[in-house]
């Protein structure tokens, strides 16, 4: 197997999956919120946020949830997605690692759910 960069990808795969960690709980928690009303692992961990410091890189439990998706993006990115402009084949990207794509694309995901759930909850309460 081809190594990319100073890391396999399955080392790259299972640190993004370590990654993903808080900001999956913090998805779970939000969704048997809203859908199920069930709030206590919610209000356990979400203010967090709300007593953060207004600094953006402040390293706490929020950062771990806000940040720890983006980290997976860049760590994962190069190994999951290769330019492939100059060949005959129509795509634009070729995927080499299925692992590493699932996890890329997770951690997009739960970036956006999360990026957005913070802006919500800034204008909502400030």
């Amino acid at each position: 197997m081809k190594t990319t960069g100073v890391w396999k990808p399955l080392t790259r795969w299972a640190i993004g999956l370590i990654l993903l960690l808080p900001a999956s709980y913090f998805a779970l928690s939000l969704t048997l919120r809203m859908i199920f009303g069930y709030t206590k692992l919610y209000y356990g961990l979400a203010p967090s946020f709300l007593e953060s410091h207004p600094d953006i890189f402040s390293f706490d439990t929020a950062a771990w949830i806000l940040y720890g998706p983006v980290c997976c993006v860049l760590l994962n990115m190069p190994v999951s997605t290769r330019p492939n402009m100059f060949s005959s084949q129509s795509a634009v990207f070729k995927t080499q690692h299925w692992l590493n794509t699932a996890i890329f694309l997770q951690a997009l995901m739960l970036f956006v759910l999360t990026a957005g759930w913070f802006f919500i909850e800034h204008f909502r309460y400030h």
